[in-house]
């Protein structure tokens, strides 16, 4: 059963920055609440020495061109809903993870998407611009999560299944002696 895993990372700071797209190359960081530590940052700020943890006051005295954005849990929760309905369109099978990663059942849509790379095209297609997701394919929940957390972003990585074993007997350790007699 194929299952597809669909992430956007940083959620929060990917909502900011498509809805700002002027924002992508500047030096950025997103805040917590309390507007204490950088929860996100652009790869701008990064470049600057702004890290992921660091103290506010400390990634503003670094870099004085910071633009600082605090959350909005409100459009976050939109676009997370939104995540999971547009999914839901393309498969009947949806489950919602954290905010930002939506799985679905993959399995079963070959009469719908014909061709190799339909279903995934569709599934890029449902996400609003800018999120910038990444799609994991495999058997399981667990791996589709872990690769789409490796793919590059509006890529998809795809794990086919493995092997089975047809008896008990190939399932020995390397190294280890034969049982066969």
């Amino acid at each position: 059963m194929p299952l597809a895993c669909l992430v956007i990372p940083a959620l929060s700071f990917a909502c900011e920055v498509a809805e700002r797209p002027a924002l992508a190359a500047a030096a950025v960081a997103l805040t917590d609440e309390s507007r204490a530590r950088v929860l996100e940052r652009s790869e701008r700020a990064a470049s600057l020495g702004v890290w992921q943890g660091m103290p506010l006051r400390k990634a503003t005295a670094l870099c004085p061109g910071l633009i600082v954005l605090e959350q909005r849990p409100a459009l976050v929760a939109r676009i997370a809903a939104h995540l999971v309905e547009a999914i839901a369109s393309i498969s009947p099978i949806v489950e919602e993870g954290e905010p930002g990663v939506v799985y679905a059942d993959i399995h079963g849509l070959e009469a719908l998407y014909p061709r190799v790379g339909l279903v995934e095209q569709a599934i890029f297609d449902a996400v609003p611009p800018g999120l910038q997701p990444g799609l994991g394919i495999a058997d399981t929940k667990f791996t589709a999560g872990i690769v789409a957390r490796c793919a590059l972003p509006g890529k998809v990585l795809r794990v086919e299944p493995a092997r089975r074993r047809t008896s008990w007997r190939e399932s020995r350790l390397p190294g280890c002696p034969s049982t066969t007699r």
